[in-house]
């Protein structure tokens, strides 16, 4: 019987699990890892906060690639309000997740075993002449497993760059804003600053609103976008590139955009939404065949620009944040922070504003770092990436986005050899993929990873019973 251990119970680890248990027909034994006490949610999905809303309407949220209906229905039968284009509360969403697993546990075949463990890994190494993986925890357990599927989902982001970076040693600097760690009490009316503008900072500055924060909320970038706003009831448009070739260069994917949203608003047949969506069903095809230099240019020169256009968020949340912003207690900032230094009053926040090169301060008394997960491995303090990559077994990809992996997944060493054992899905294939964080690509990956590892499962059972 094959053991195949997950790392990691968010939704890329759960559904990579339940794919296992519905396809196999061979002898299984699934065990899923997760240091939450919880799985099945993961961070997006674990939220308690109503006000966190998918980004994604009902129609499009399935977490399975060959049933597009599935979560529609089941979020239509919990509340006959839900529509196709409703922005269900991600707490909801969580909660079809962990029926999922649990449903795939009580219908799973009598040779599918599963086991679920809670527990931080400490520990990954290759056993038995680098045929099988064995995983120590921290609480003293192991696993010997022949597949190891490494789904960390997305890790805490990286400190930004300051001048004194001894100030994150600050009870008032929180590194991660999901972070569980108390802090010392902040009056309701006490400004704080979040460092990043994207879907995180969203998300933070509805908690703080929902918990009864009065005080300014500074959101500072470099550029000071935020992410665009859902139009619902626009009508989808077809892939443009289904039978053209694609784009060979970031200039000719960006003129081509540009005419196609000319042409698309001045026929009033749709907007740039439906522009920038209709090339995402060739968005990784497009980044596996530029080269180098076009993948740096991309992230050096639209990555920002894709990211605010590309990730939006519900309606219902754009006209939350808009009038915080009109009651000017959300305050956006264009500008590189240059220092935060703690004094008896507060942090004194030094930044540089974009377009000028004159210097200013302002005070808060907390900083939440929002600027989104890290995934360059090569020097992420995140434990296990560290582990592995001292091991030798995990090193970065060109670009830090993500380990260097092989086109099934699997990790390559730091020697250039591609692993038998140790997996990836999830956000760290963001480095081959680019698109690999929203539940669309991951629930394909989740489909995928499993046929391939069964396949191998497959054959290892052929071999046995020939040999037999």
């Amino acid at each position: 019987m094959m053991t195949i251990a997950i790392i990691g119970g968010g939704f890329s680890g759960t559904m990579t699990a339940v794919q296992l248990m519905r396809k196999a027909s061979q002898p299984l034994k699934v065990i899923l890892i997760e240091r939450n006490e919880r799985i099945a949610k993961g961070v997006a999905y674990g939220t308690l906060c109503p006000l966190h809303l998918l980004n994604v309407p009902a129609k499009d949220m399935s977490a399975f690639p060959d049933d597009s209906q599935h979560f529609f229905k089941w979020a239509k039968d919990q509340d006959a309000a839900v529509t196709e284009a409703t922005f269900v509360p991600r707490m909801r969403y969580g909660a079809y997740i962990e029926h999922i697993l649990n449903d795939t546990l009580s219908h799973k075949a009598p040779n599918i075993e599963f086991r679920r463990l809670h527990g931080e890994v400490k520990n990954i190494s290759l056993v038995n002449d680098g045929k099988q993986g064995r995983i120590e925890l921290n609480n003293g357990e192991e696993v010997i497993a022949d597949r190891i599927v490494l789904a960390l989902g997305n890790l805490a982001p990286a400190n930004v760059r300051i001048k004194n970076p001894q100030f994150y040693e600050s009870k008032n600097y929180v590194r991660d804003s999901w972070s569980k760690e108390s802090r010392p009490p902040i009056s309701a009316d006490a400004p704080i600053l979040l460092v990043g503008t994207g879907l995180t900072m969203i998300d933070k500055a509805l908690e703080l609103k929902l918990q009864g924060h009065e005080g300014t909320i500074y959101a500072l970038s470099r550029h000071g976008y935020l992410p665009s706003v859902h139009i619902p009831g626009i009508v989808r448009l077809p892939n443009p590139f289904e039978n053209a070739n694609l784009p060979k260069t970031v200039l000719e994917l960006t003129k081509y955009i540009r005419a196609m949203v000319k042409r698309v608003e001045d026929s009033r047949e749709a907007n740039w939404r439906q522009a920038v969506d209709s090339i995402r069903p060739v968005t990784q095809q497009l980044w596996k065949t530029w080269n180098t230099t076009e993948r740096r240019r991309f992230i050096r020169h639209m990555r920002c620009i894709w990211d605010v256009h590309r990730h939006r968020i519900a309606p219902e949340v754009g006209a939350m944040i808009d009038s915080m912003i009109k009651a000017g207690q959300l305050k956006i900032v264009a500008a590189r922070v240059v220092s935060m230094e703690e004094n008896a009053s507060g942090i004194k926040v030094t930044v540089s504003p974009r377009g000028h090169h004159k210097e200013t301060s302002f005070e808060v008394n907390r900083v939440i770092n929002c600027t989104g997960a890290d995934s360059n491995v090569k020097t992420i303090d995140e434990p296990l990436v560290e582990q592995l990559r001292n091991q030798g077994l995990l090193c970065a990809d060109t670009f830090g986005l993500g380990p260097t992996i092989t086109d099934t997944w699997a990790l390559i060493d730091q020697q250039g050899k591609a692993s038998d054992v140790v997996y990836v899905v999830g956000p760290l294939l963001k480095g081959q993929l680019w698109e690999s964080i929203a539940v669309p690509e991951l629930r394909g990956q989740a489909a995928q990873l499993a046929d391939h590892l069964i396949t191998s499962n497959d054959r290892v059972s052929l071999c046995h019973s020939e040999s037999a």
